[in-house]
């Protein structure tokens, strides 16, 4: 009997030991290994899925937890007292998914702005056009004011030209000197501010000679490893109006975006003889829409290569545009002849440049004209404050032109009841 007791009482203990190492283990080291997996990168990885949604497996990680209980056993049966000591070795395996919203075929469209690299890394707070000043400011500054209030854009497509400037100062190629340097120094830390919003979507377009051995397919490729790292630059492509190059050379630069993990998407290679782009690509489309004759229908233009529309004009013109009958200015809704006639001066003409009806007038366009596959992107091209009109305060805080920063331009975008319902915005839960 006292030994049947005694039995009783060790199978007791060992539950009791069972209890208390588990215990331990999940309320203190298990917690504590769990924080220490989750804040370890090691092993993660980011996959690009040309446009569908991407989710990336982590490497399962195992962490193995040793516990050591101690317990005094004291049984009414026996007359002396034994301690007992048992190790517990638990094996965790953790298995992280992270995934990044890459929304191409959403109902569900992104707005932006279509802007040149030396107005955001050498012109962009004096309001100069030529020449550059040297006064820059922090991306971070940029990023803030651009994509962190309202309207709250979710795209950008940057025009780069640093291979272009640097070939006609005869200043090299290299990632950290010249206008190639500064795009990438400013760009890279850009796309690191957005790799923490997934709906923010980056679009690089590079100028270049591709027949040059210093300024062609080597400066293109070091950019494109500069940026390609990074989740939130969504494309990169040929920024054609100042390309020098052929069809071959554009189906040489494609091949190596894709093989960098990241899509082509270009800009002005339609208006050049290098159409159609090669399979798989894609082209944000121009349209001068309202400036330089730009009508109502040139938004209706259509291609299955292209992915969205930028419209507008970079130059300065009066702001905002009059909303009168013309020739003085637009009537609202805008009629098939209520902007200018192409190459009139829109720093003159009235005509040309935005107000309220204009940016309503796209937006509805965006969300009308089919196929919707063809608007997933809308760049706002719009340009700069009349030089008559002089400069204003931005939502940067700073004394600019550039109307992207143009506080009443953003409000007529972010209160145009079509926006918010149909737009991605930087940020999500955003409540309007």
């Amino acid at each position: 009997m006292r030994s049947g007791k005694a039995k009783a009482w060790m199978n007791r203990l060992r539950t009791l030991e069972v209890i208390i190492a588990v215990g331990l283990v999940c309320g203190g080291a298990l917690a504590a290994s769990l924080l220490v997996f989750n804040s370890n990168s090691n092993g993660t990885s980011s996959t690009y899925c040309g446009g569908l949604p991407c989710t990336t497996q982590v490497p399962p990680s195992t962490t193995t937890v040793t516990m050591t209980t101690t317990s005094l056993v004291t049984l009414p049966e026996l007359t002396t007292s034994t301690t007992v000591t048992k190790t517990h070795t638990i094996t965790i395996t953790n298995t992280t998914t992270v995934t990044r919203t890459d929304q191409i075929n959403s109902s569900l469209k992104s707005l932006g702005f279509w802007l040149q690299d030396t107005e955001v890394t050498g012109c962009f707070f004096t309001g100069g056009y030529n020449p550059c000043s040297s006064v820059t400011h922090p991306a971070q500054t940029f990023f803030n004011a651009m994509f962190l209030t309202p309207p709250y854009p979710s795209s950008l497509d940057m025009m780069m030209f640093g291979p272009v400037v640097d070939e006609n100062a005869g200043a090299g190629c290299s990632t950290s000197a010249g206008q190639t340097g500064a795009d990438v120094s400013f760009f890279s830390d850009l796309a690191s501010f957005a790799d923490s919003y997934p709906n923010i979507r980056l679009i690089y377009d590079i100028a270049f000679n591709a027949s040059s051995s210093v300024y062609g397919f080597t400066c293109f490729q070091s950019m494109l490893q500069a940026f390609a790292s990074h989740p939130s630059v969504y494309g990169i492509g040929i920024e054609g109006e100042y390309f020098t190059g052929t069809r071959a050379d554009v189906q040489t630069a494609y091949n190596m975006v894709v093989a960098a993990g990241k899509q082509f998407i270009s800009y002005y290679l339609n208006q050049k003889d290098l159409w159609p782009l090669p399979e798989g690509g894609h082209e944000v489309k121009l349209t001068n829409f309202p400036m330089q004759g730009g009508q109502v229908d040139t938004l209706q233009l259509s291609d299955p290569q292209f992915i969205g529309l930028a419209t507008g004009y970079y130059a300065h013109f009066p702001f905002p545009v009059p909303n009168a009958p013309p020739p003085n200015g637009l009537t609202c809704p805008i009629g098939p002849n209520d902007i200018a006639p192409a190459n009139s001066d829109p720093t003159t003409n009235p005509n040309q440049g935005f107000n309220q009806c204009v940016i309503s007038t796209i937006i509805n366009a965006t969300l009308t004209f089919s196929p919707a596959s063809e608007r997933q992107f809308l760049e706002l091209c719009v340009g700069f404050n009349g030089k008559n009109q002089g400069p204003f305060t931005g939502v940067s805080g700073q004394s600019t032109t550039q109307l992207w920063d143009n506080p009443t331009l953003r409000s007529w975008i972010w209160t145009d009841p079509n926006y918010y319902p149909n737009f991605m915005l930087s940020e999500q839960g955003i409540s309007k």
